[in-house]
């Protein structure tokens, strides 16, 4: 029994190393996936953030969910959008373990757009998006973290009876690279 679970134990250390790849600069560099979720929150008001016109609609959305090295973790994030177009920019948000190590995240990835765009034929969600983000430092462990990914994102903007819900959530699973400066 011994035996096998030192084997194991192996493997397991080997599949962890291996996962994590040195860069020349000393940073490591690790596959990147989130699944988390957030709901619409009008909390914040955002006063003063969405001031570039026409990205004047602020959005607020907390939620939770589980990410690489973070675990189960909580999730803010804010962006500003372009009333009447399928266009947003400027988006910030925190992904926070439960030790209170924070991951900051850039939504598009800086100086990008980003689009959210219909869903067809889907029974639950109206609209996606597959945007580019990135990292953007943190505190702890993620201190200057950076690294890129891509969304998968999907929004459940309407009830059964096509009504708008204000609270409407949307589902996500981010992938991409996270480097983190070897301390």
């Amino acid at each position: 029994m011994k035996t096998i679970q030192t084997i194991i134990l192996s493997i397991l250390s080997m599949t962890l190393f291996s996962a994590c790849i040195p860069s020349g600069d000393g940073a490591i560099t690790v596959p990147f996936k989130a699944n988390f979720y957030t709901d619409r929150n009008y909390d914040n008001t955002g006063e003063g953030v969405c001031t570039e016109d026409p990205y004047l609609g602020f959005n607020y959305q907390v939620g939770k969910g589980k990410a690489t090295l973070l675990g189960s973790m909580d999730v803010t994030i804010s962006f500003c959008g372009s009333e009447g177009t399928p266009f947003y920019k400027n988006g910030i948000g925190t992904f926070v373990a439960a030790n209170g190590d924070k991951l900051y995240i850039k939504i598009p990835a800086e100086g990008e757009i980003g689009e959210v765009y219909p869903k067809e034929n889907h029974e639950l969600y109206e609209l996606q998006f597959q945007d580019k983000f990135s990292f953007n430092g943190g505190t702890g462990r993620f201190s200057g973290a950076t690294g890129e990914g891509y969304t998968d994102s999907f929004v459940d903007l309407l009830d059964d009876d096509g009504n708008f819900l204000p609270e409407h959530r949307t589902d996500h699973v981010w992938r991409g690279i996270l480097k983190l400066p070897n301390k």
